[in-house]
């Protein structure tokens, strides 16, 4: 008697990664007007949740066009899971602010 394979199926186990020693950054939301008048105060709030490990989570806010951070780094120890809101208040320009928000940790 010979043996007649009918049909194969491979599969792969991945190998789980250690735990994470420290802190992940992410962006959880960001609140923000979609426009605002020349000279009008403009209020920009994002909500950080740490993903990681305890850890020390920062922010700052880049002008994309100029390359400027306008919105001066901040920066908070979060617990695993932990959200926290930071906030900027800028003065609207005589053109579009286009923003970029970078969020990481320090180690």
């Amino acid at each position: 008697m010979t043996d007649i394979i009918d049909v194969q199926q491979t599969f792969s186990i991945a190998l789980s990664a250690p735990p994470i020693p420290e802190g992940i950054a992410s962006i959880v939301g960001v609140d923000a007007p979609t426009e605002a008048a020349v000279g009008e105060t403009v209020n920009i709030t994002t909500t950080i949740r740490n993903d990681g490990d305890n850890d020390s989570i920062f922010v700052t806010l880049t002008d994309v066009d100029t390359g400027t951070i306008v919105g001066a780094r901040q920066e908070a120890v979060l617990s695993a899971g932990q959200e926290i809101p930071f906030s900027w208040g800028l003065t609207m320009l005589d053109r579009t602010y286009n923003l970029r928000l970078d969020a990481g940790h320090t180690e």
